[in-house]
């Protein structure tokens, strides 16, 4: 069975700035990852790079094995949880 996620070498540049640079990830089906770092160190592009939000300006990730897949698919089995989602649960 393929990855869920891989990403090979992976790179994300804005604004002549590089934001990731040579990643390598892989995420296989059933694992539970948790990403940290300090502010600004690029999880969230990393994040959005590999769900298909955001595309990488080097290296190359696959989704189910796949360059180019259905990303409704993929995203129904993904959960993203974030602090940013505590501000919008009620009390």
């Amino acid at each position: 069975m393929s990855d869920l996620i891989t990403c090979e070498q992976v790179g994300y540049r804005q604004q002549d700035v590089d934001i990731l640079s040579g990643v390598d990830w892989r995420i296989e089906r059933g694992q539970h990852w948790a990403v940290l770092g300090p502010n600004g160190c690029g999880k969230t592009t990393l994040l959005r790079i590999a769900s298909g939000y955001l595309w990488p300006t080097s290296g190359r990730v696959l989704r189910l094995g796949k360059e180019l897949i259905d990303l409704a698919e993929l995203r129904r089995s993904i959960g993203w949880v974030s602090n940013d989602l505590a501000a919008r649960v009620p009390v």
